[in-house]
C-alpha cells in the first residue's frame, strides 16, 4: 500500500494505493469496499471535524448498548 500527496493549486491530493492481490483474493473484495468510506470519513474530519460512521458500526454499538444494559 502506498500514499502520495501532492498539492494541486490552494488543495492537496490524496491517492492511495492498496495493490498486488492474488487474483480473486477476498481481502482484495472486502479493502475495495472500506476503503471509499474511509477516505471520505478522514475529507469529513478534515473539512468539518466530524467522521462518517458506516451502517455496520452503527448496527455494532446499538447491539453493545444493548448487552450492557
Amino acid at each position: 500500500m502506498s500514499f502520495e500527496i501532492e498539492k494541486q493549486k490552494d488543495q492537496i491530493k490524496l491517492s492511495l494505493t492498496h495493490d498486488e492481490f492474488e487474483p480473486g483474493s477476498k481481502v482484495f473484495e472486502n479493502t475495495s469496499r472500506g476503503w471509499p468510506l474511509t477516505l471520505s470519513s478522514l475529507n469529513s474530519f478534515l473539512e468539518n471535524g466530524r467522521v462518517l460512521h458506516a451502517f455496520w458500526y452503527q448496527e455494532k454499538l446499538k447491539r453493545e448498548a444493548k448487552q450492557a444494559r
